[in-house]
């Protein structure tokens, strides 16, 4: 890494340090506090430079990197005098709105039209509003005010709450994995609150989410088999792009996020191997994906086509759906396919085909194996239905 992100000592009790790990180097403060020495990781890492805009996303991690470390500098200076802090007076929805806008401006930074994370915040922000207007009163909720029991209510506001897919679906209860998303998205702001220096500790960090939300369900895998993809192909769909977008989807695994924002300069050939190197919007974790001939068979020609012209362009994703809805009744297949069931689809095959989980999570990237592992579970599940189908071929009839 270059030399101003090498170990830098904040005060006589706190040093900032990094180690490489396989994520990039990640940082640490090393604090000596009362004879003790103890080291606290921030979960933030510098990320090997592969492009212009990953400077810019170093230089941003340890800029808020030092800051955290002046603030534990400053609270162990406060223990010693005998000073408490004074109880913040930064509103909860102020905070909310400022994270919201950190998160639009990062994405700015790395150069993305589209933000999921903001948009996420947007909604829990919403929930936490008609959580203050219905048990509060619309009183003005300050960071200072937020303990145990304001996070246990918020709970259980989400439990009953209704929400909405978009504004063209009914309203129904919120699901056990939204209700754990938005619940876990309130105490990752309450964790930014407390590096920022507004807030001691997070009230949530020992709550029970599952005890409080309910379990998070993992949802059901849709996903085509390869008759119901060979159906689809051989069925006329009246987006040519949308359809070649889902189908090379299917066989690479790309997310939505990721194949509408793909561009010509994302790929990368060498004699017959082609490969895709790009940085996944979700995880923003750099992806290098191996393209199979199948896949290569969906690519619109480059003819005439600049580097960062986007390789496919497609509609919003809700005009996209409405498409693949069509697509698939025509084709007398009775799932509900959305433009996700491509990644489901995609990993299913290559289990069933063979391909090790390992590889399989890779070729995904997923940064852990436990995701992929679902699908191994749907893989072995249809074996087990496949060897019952001799359940009895040998028995006499009586």
């Amino acid at each position: 890494m270059a030399k101003q992100f090498e170990d830098k000592k904040v005060s006589g009790q706190v040093t900032l340090r990094s180690r490489e790990t396989a994520k990039g180097k990640s940082l640490y403060l090393d604090i000596y506090k009362d004879g003790v020495r103890s080291k606290e990781y921030l979960k933030m890492y510098l990320i090997p430079v592969k492009r212009p805009e990953d400077k810019i996303t170093n230089k941003t991690t340890w800029e808020a990197a030092e800051a955290i470390a002046r603030e534990r500098a400053q609270l162990i200076v406060k223990g010693r005098a005998g000073i408490k802090d004074r109880k913040s007076k930064t509103l909860l929805l102020d905070w909310l709105d400022i994270r919201i806008n950190r998160l639009t401006e990062h994405a700015k930074e790395m150069g993305r039209t589209d933000n999921n994370s903001a948009k996420q915040a947007k909604k829990e922000k919403l929930h936490i509003e008609a959580y203050i207007s219905q048990k509060y009163k619309s009183k003005k909720i300050t960071l200072g005010d937020i303990d145990r029991d304001f996070c246990v209510g918020y709970g259980e506001y989400l439990c009953n709450a209704m929400g909405r897919k978009n504004k063209h679906c009914p309203e129904k209860p919120l699901s056990s994995g939204t209700r754990n998303l938005y619940f876990k998205g309130f105490s990752t702001a309450l964790n930014a609150a407390v590096k920022a220096g507004h807030m001691q500790t997070n009230p949530m960090e020992h709550l029970d989410i599952a005890k409080i939300v309910g379990k998070n369900t993992p949802n059901e895998r849709v996903y085509l088999t390869a008759d119901e993809l060979r159906k689809l192909i051989a069925t006329n769909c009246k987006r040519e792009n949308v359809r070649n977008a889902f189908l090379f989807c299917c066989m690479c695994g790309l997310r939505w996020s990721d194949v509408s924002t793909l561009k010509w300069e994302d790929i990368h050939a060498d004699g017959d191997e082609w490969k895709i190197e790009k940085r996944m919007i979700k995880t923003s974790e750099l992806l290098y994906l191996p393209l199979s001939n199948e896949a290569k068979n969906y690519l619109p020609s480059k003819e005439l086509k600049e580097r960062n012209d986007l390789v496919f362009t497609l509609p919003t994703l809700w005009a996209t759906e409405r498409i693949i809805t069509d697509w698939v009744k025509e084709a007398k297949i009775t799932k509900h396919v959305t433009f996700h069931c491509a990644r489901h689809t995609f990993a299913t095959l290559m289990l069933t085909q063979g391909a090790d989980l390992y590889t399989t999570s890779k070729l995904l990237g997923h940064t852990s194996v436990k995701t992929t592992e679902i699908y191994a579970k749907i893989v072995d599940q249809k074996k087990v239905e496949a060897v019952n189908l001799l359940n009895g071929l040998l028995t006499p009839n009586k």
